[in-house]
């Protein structure tokens, strides 16, 4: 019968049993950050344990360090993301200004336009070869009197 079946079916001898089984499976899952917490915390509290588990001491030790600096960088990536996004946001807002004012210029411009167009006079049309044209009657010709 294999240990953990033997466990399954018999209650813990004793109350000490129980923690054991519990710190070590505590000390199985020291990678995790939490738990690596956890220990410390307890062998803190117990420092008798700290000698008896130094080198699960170390591991939660150096776990927690590692978490501290992924938080640290993720921490600086985030910072650095936002100033970007910031950034983004003041170029995008003062292109939008930008054609705004382009939109109200070509508007005054186009309305000019229309304004000076609209102030010329006709030219005449261009003569066609049909027709005969004749010199405007304020001028003199020669032969009037």
């Amino acid at each position: 019968m294999h240990q953990s079946q033997r466990s399954a079916k018999e209650p813990a001898s004793s109350p000490f049993d129980v923690d054991r089984q519990l710190l070590v499976k505590m000390i199985s899952r020291v990678n995790d950050p939490v738990v690596a917490r956890i220990f410390l915390n307890t062998l803190d509290m117990y420092p008798d344990l700290k000698l008896q588990f130094l080198g699960a001491y170390l591991m939660a030790e150096e776990t927690v360090k590692r978490s501290q600096i992924r938080y640290a960088k993720a921490h600086d990536v985030g910072q650095a993301t936002a100033r970007i996004k910031r950034k983004c946001l003041e170029l995008l807002r003062a292109l939008w200004s930008l054609s705004v004012c382009f939109a109200r210029w070509t508007r005054v411009a186009l309305n000019e336009y229309k304004l000076q167009k609209s102030h010329k006079s006709p030219k005449p049309p261009a003569p066609s070869a049909n027709v005969i044209m004749l010199p405007l009657s304020r001028k003199a010709t020669g032969t009037d009197n």
